[in-house]
């Protein structure tokens, strides 16, 4: 029933990768410059993750759905 292993390993990797990069890349784009469109490449960076790390969880939900089952 449950995941196993590298499957396991996986997902962990799929949620924990994500976390990361926002966590401890903030002195990487965590500055004013380069800008994007007049916009902080800090703001272009965080919310290109609010678009990855969904896309992120359903690939891990597809995996365990289909390691269940169902």
């Amino acid at each position: 029933m449950g995941l196993r292993g590298r499957d396991l390993a996986k997902v962990l990797l799929l949620i924990v990768v994500p976390w990361a990069f926002i966590v401890f890349a903030a002195p990487l784009y965590n500055r004013p410059q380069p800008e994007l469109g007049g916009w902080p490449f800090a703001w272009w960076y965080l919310t290109a993750w609010v678009f990855i790390q969904p896309a992120l969880t359903y690939v891990v939900y597809r995996l365990i759905d289909r390691r269940s089952g169902s």
